[in-house]
């Protein structure tokens, strides 16, 4: 997947996700988890100590500055891919997700 197909699926992925809110607080899920931000993150990633720590804490995933939850989505997609987030598989997997930005211009630095 190149980079602007990932952003093209992270931006369907936080549509659904969180609607873009960046300070959504999910529902406690049936493990115990709770989710956080734009992308639903599970504090299995934001916990201290945690071995799969993205290295966000679960309150930088709730905050306007989303460096950290898209850093900790990147990582975590890179781990599991996008097959991680419910959100993603029910909504934006099978669907040309490049519509949600094809309206940007988006261009490599």
């Amino acid at each position: 997947m190149c980079i602007n197909e990932f952003i093209y699926a992270g931006v369907c992925l936080a549509k659904f996700a969180s609607g873009f809110n960046t300070q959504a607080l999910g529902s406690t899920d049936k493990k115990g988890n709770d989710y956080f931000g734009m992308f639903q993150i599970s504090d299995d990633y934001c916990k201290k100590g945690s071995k799969k720590s993205c290295g966000a804490s679960c309150t930088d995933l709730v905050s306007d500055n989303i460096l950290p939850s898209a850093t900790c989505a990147l990582n975590i997609f890179q781990k599991e891919g996008f097959a991680y987030w419910p959100a993603w598989k029910n909504n934006c997997k099978d669907i040309d997700v490049s519509r949600f930005i094809d309206r940007c211009d988006i261009k490599p630095k």
